[in-house]
């Protein structure tokens, strides 16, 4: 079996059962910023987004972002959200996700990382301990190095559909 499943999957951040992250121990979430809180090169907020993450926040949770993207995008939506960030993570290296343990001030068995790709957000939260929920993209608006990756991505996820866990 693929090393690097995602623990559950979800459609997107809106239907995840953020209640049964919370019964299973999960205290901090960790965000990929673009197609999973918001649009690929777009850095327009939805409502819906940030009243979610103002809930997640009073219902307990500590939250960050982790992303691959430059500081100043990266910077901008964290502050949106009122939440710390890390910016050019280096996704899936563990390094990113370490600088994320320090921001939460959490163990990783305490951690959920939520992302859209298998190969970074997904591969990444593995490496590092943490819980993970893969969604699926908001759109297709996505580099060409990123649509070639989705070709594996696809592959993968595919053959091991059945052990893939909605939450």
């Amino acid at each position: 079996m693929y090393k690097y499943l995602p623990d559950y999957i979800a459609e997107g951040i809106f239907d995840i059962d953020y209640k049964k992250l919370y019964e299973l121990g999960i205290r901090g979430l960790c965000f990929d910023i673009d197609n999973t809180l918001i649009e690929m090169y777009n850095s327009n907020i939805h409502d819906k987004a940030l009243s979610l993450i103002e809930k997640l926040k009073a219902e307990g949770f500590t939250l960050c972002i982790s992303s691959n993207a430059s500081k100043k995008r990266t910077a901008f939506i964290a502050g949106y959200f009122g939440v710390e960030y890390i910016y050019r993570a280096f996704k899936p290296s563990k390094r990113g996700f370490d600088k994320v343990l320090m921001l939460l001030n959490l163990p990783a068995s305490e951690c959920a990382m939520i992302g859209d790709q298998l190969f970074t957000d997904i591969k990444g939260g593995k490496k590092a301990g943490f819980l993970t929920v893969m969604t699926k993209r908001i759109n297709d608006s996505e580099s060409l190095y990123v649509r070639f990756k989705r070709i594996f991505e696809k592959m993968i996820l595919k053959k091991y559909k059945k052990g893939l866990k909605k939450i």
